[in-house]
């Protein structure tokens, strides 16, 4: 068969597939195979597919009756010569072939299969038509001019795509990785020392003598490699895919620019299906490019996916697949401790087209000691992953055209006085799409971010549909004229390079922002940044590994677009995934499995699971909204605010100046002690970042000595710690001496409770609940020494020894640091007295005439002296008419007690 002829086949044969697609009733049907797609694998002739992907091209072919051995070519379409392909970037699968050419430059490529017989000659031969080749993505700020790669080439690689000059390939299998050798230099004169294992071998280039870049290139799965100070063992196949019991499994990156000043090191996986089964650590690393891996069961306890620390620079994570990692030992670490940690001094990295998959805590950026540093995150697709994306402590951070599809508890998370460029992204029933600590929907939620102080998100075009909670925290009035909302989760500008004013802080730590992304080199033009309508479409397209690697799976988006729980569907999806590599290089050593069930990413074998995954997820994201849904937004936009209701003959009684002091008295009020008011709420949030003082809110108002006064507010608590006297009523006991007279408190259980001169009364409301808004009403009646605490709808009461009431006071507790309560200014009151409102006979101004009145009233006239009755309570009940209470008086209210309609002799002059 002449080889126009073969192109044709094959031609018709990429036609007929990607016209055969099928059709997509629903998502739980479109990724199964059936028996009905099997094929006979063998062929007289090379039946193949070829296609492009980033920097890459690759062909799958059938397997060919009698072949003993494959060569794989590549050449420009333009013209010029076939190079030949290195053998191990050609693998062997049960019911197809594939072969990979890396490090092309975008462009137009013809691939070219050879098949040869046990005596060397060749039985058939495929080329393909050209196949477009795109460029990898490279706008974030590892390629910034302000770095020290000066916005250039970076790891093994060129800036065009192509290996730099003199780069060092290395292929690792799970075969080899501790046996493959390299000579690598290791002193000042050049002189070499062979590593043997690829940990070995990067802990020779840990002595930072190398100028050479280096490309590791993975294949297939890999578990952890030997090392001598991690894991100097191997593992069986079920740990390598359902975790091991050890704390390390990393491969350790450091130092490799130590003593020189350049060099670089990419590690790539080949094609589609490349994972690792342990982490990559990198530490004081320069030049640094990790892409086109999966990250499976890399840990199980307390490491991630990827670590970069300790003061490296231009580091590069891309199109890469993060999966589940090992449970780890924290209640937090059920997924896996985290896909990517960047902390610690790092500066001018990108993480970019990544795809995370239901990831329980995904990215981390800071802390570090210097609070000057860089990173870019874009064009990520965060797949039902829960949170941290990133959660951000500290520096500059550009977050672009990423993904959010259905986000269970929050997008960006801004702490530690961080500034947040959050440009073109797009939110898909992401609960909270951003959040600032202790302030906006995160101070009214439930402390996500343990007392840490805030920073300032800004943000520019960035589209939010489904349910989400957002509170915007810029105003515009119709003059334009801009205000700043403090209790808000960002601050959306209309034009991308607008400032934000140093006079907007952050609630709690009181950082403005640093407008960085209209100073700095972005290493990202403007034009080159996507719409936000436009983001999901290209995100699942590009994100992930080569072809968006060869996983599948349909999330229940009903279900799990809220839940933070370990997927079993999807762990069970994972514990069966497997590369399938028979044999890695040309020569056939195996012959194919006619029996297996078809896996190829073309679909070059019958398998059409890939394609119906592909062409499900970019129906979804075309169809999604094209602009913001508010409706969906369930954020109340405003702090912790609740209704106070104040009666219509209400007289107010004037709260006096404020004062904020500390206990012991010898501390210093500093900004770690203060009240903070919210003008769009009403609300004052008393914020105590000290260790082991109390900070005291007082509100003093004019001197009650008589009658019945209310004090009425709402209150929220963001920290509880056992015993806590929360709200206070001050003034004088009855020796006149000054203390408390009667408290909202929390016992040692942390329930809440009314408390008598400090001291627990045994009456309990319940569990004394973080977040949960209260309303409170003290009612005290000073001339009947009694005291009834409402809260929130409950009540309580206890005898009091008082003369006078004089303030209110909000404290944070003692016995642990960081606390923030959030309370309205109390309101003080007396209900209006005048004659034509006086209830007769009514002792305990309740407004009701009961049996209780008439025995106060007996008991005063019996013991006068016990009662302290102040003369308006006395007035009120002489019902008779006569100057004087008696016994008939007494007995006057107890039959109008027992009887409505008797009039009082008093009422009736």
């Amino acid at each position: 068969m002449g080889n126009g002829i073969k192109r044709f086949t094959s031609a018709m044969l990429a036609f007929m597939l990607a016209s055969g697609a099928v059709c997509v009733n629903g998502a739980d049907n479109i990724f199964n195979n059936t028996a009905d797609s099997l094929v006979d694998v063998y062929a007289a002739e090379i039946t193949a597919v070829a296609a492009g992907w980033k920097e890459s091209a690759y062909t799958e072919w059938l397997p060919v009756d009698g072949a003993a051995r494959y060569e794989a070519y590549i050449k420009d379409a333009a013209g010029g010569e076939y190079t030949k392909l290195d053998d191990m970037l050609i693998r062997q699968y049960p019911t197809y072939c594939r072969a990979d050419a890396v490090g092309l430059k975008a462009g137009k490529y013809i691939m070219k299969i050879s098949a040869f017989n046990a005596d060397g000659a060749e039985i058939a031969t495929f080329e393909s038509s050209p196949t477009d080749v795109a460029a990898y993505n490279r706008n974030g700020f590892a390629f910034s001019s302000q770095s020290f790669e000066k916005g250039a080439s970076l790891g093994g690689y060129k800036a065009d795509g192509t290996p730099k000059d003199n780069a060092q390939i290395i292929y690792v299998t799970d075969k080899n990785k501790n046996t493959v050798q390299y000579d690598i230099i290791t002193d000042k004169k050049g002189g070499t020392t062979t590593g043997t294992g690829i940990g070995p071998i990067m802990k020779l280039i840990a002595k930072g003598y190398e100028s050479r870049p280096f490309i590791v290139r993975f294949i297939g799965e890999v578990a952890p490699p030997y090392s001598a100070d991690r894991f100097p063992y191997d593992i069986t196949d079920e740990e390598l895919h359902n975790g091991h019991s050890q704390s390390y499994r990393m491969l350790d990156i450091k130092d490799n620019m130590k003593n020189v000043n350049e060099g670089g090191i990419t590690i790539e996986g080949i094609g589609s299906d490349a994972v690792l089964h342990f982490n990559l650590n990198f530490a004081r690393a320069k030049s640094i490019e990790v892409r086109n891996l999966g990250f499976k069961d890399m840990t199980t306890k307390d490491e991630d996916g990827i670590t970069v620390t300790s003061t490296s620079t231009n580091v590069w994570i891309h199109n890469c697949d993060f999966f589940y990692g090992g449970k780890g030992s924290d209640k937090d670490q059920a997924k896996g401790d985290g896909s990517i940690d960047i902390k610690y001094t790092p500066d001018f990295c990108l993480v970019n087209e990544n795809h995370f998959w239901d990831n329980g805590k995904t990215l981390i950026c800071g802390p570090t000691e210097n609070g000057d540093f860089r990173i870019t995150f874009a064009l990520n697709w965060f797949d039902h992953s829960d949170s941290r994306h990133p959660r951000i402590s500290g520096g500059s951070e550009h977050i672009f055209n990423n993904y959010f599809d259905g986000v269970s508890k929050y997008g960006v998370g801004m702490t530690s006085g961080g500034s947040a460029f959050v440009e073109g992204n797009y939110f898909r029933n992401s609960s909270a799409p951003m959040l600032i600590s202790k302030q906006g929907t995160e101070g009214n939620g439930s402390g996500t971010f343990s007392g840490d102080p805030g920073g300032i998100i800004k943000a520019y075009d960035n589209i939010m549909v489904g349910t989400y909670r957002y509170i915007e925290g810029v105003k515009t009035a119709a003059d334009g004229t801009k205000s700043y909302n403090t209790w808000a989760d960002g601050y959306t500008v209309a034009a991308r390079n607008e400032l934000l004013p140093d006079t907007l802080k952050a609630v709690l730590g009181e950082t403005p922002y640093n407008n960085f992304d209209t100073k700095e080199d972005l290493g990202v033009k403007a034009e080159d940044i996507l719409a936000a309508k436009d983001v999901p479409l290209y995100v699942v397209k590009n994100a992930g590994r080569c072809g968006g690697g060869n996983f599948t799976f349909a999330f229940d988006n009903a279900a799990d677009d809220t839940s933070s729980d370990v997927n079993e569907k999807l762990t069970a999806a994972l514990a069966s995934y497997r590369s399938n590599i028979v044999a890695v290089g040309g020569t056939v050593e195996i012959r194919p499995d006619t029996t297996a069930a078809p896996s190829s990413l073309t679909g070059v074998d019958g398998n059409n699971a890939f394609a119906a995954r592909d062409t499900y997820n970019e129906k979804f994201a075309s169809e999604l909204p094209k602009q913001t849904d508010s409706s969906g937004n369930q954020a109340t936009g405003e702090g912790p605010t609740y209704s106070v209701d104040i009666p219509e003959n209400a007289v107010i009684i004037q709260n006096g100046a404020q004062a904020v002091s500390c206990d012991p008295s010898t501390a210093a009020v500093s900004d770690t002690n203060k009240v903070v008011y919210n003008e769009e709420t009403l609300d004052y949030t008393v914020i105590d970042t000290s260790k082991e003082i109390s900070t005291i809110w007082d509100i003093p108002f004019e001197p009650q000595k008589s009658g019945v006064v209310y004090i009425k507010g709402r209150l929220m608590i963001t920290e509880g710690s056992g015993k806590w006297n929360l709200l206070r009523i001050s003034g004088k006991l009855s020796d006149g001496k000054a203390g408390q007279i009667v408290s909202l408190a929390s016992n040692e259980n942390r329930e809440s409770s009314l408390w008598i001169k400090g001291a627990d009364a045994g009456l309990i409301f319940g569990d004394m609940v973080r977040n949960k808004k209260y309303t409170y009403t003290f009612k005290i009646d000073i001339d009947n020494q009694k005291a009834e605490l409402d809260i929130n709808g409950k009540t309580l009461s206890a005898d009091i020894d008082v003369s006078e009431i004089s303030s209110v006071r909000l404290m944070t507790p003692k016995s642990k640091a960081i606390n923030i309560t959030s309370a309205t200014e109390p309101v003080v009151y007396k209900l209006d007295m005048d004659d034509k409102d006086t209830v007769w006979g009514d002792w305990d101004d309740d407004k009701a005439i009961t049996a209780y009145d008439a025995s106060a009233i007996l008991q005063y006239v019996l013991m006068p002296e016990s009662m302290k009755a102040t003369e308006e309570q006395v007035n009120r009940c002489k019902v008779l008419g006569d100057p004087s209470v008696t016994a008939s008086d007494a007995a006057a209210v107890l039959q109008k007690a027992l009887k409505e309609d008797y009039i009082f002799p008093a009422a009736q002059k």
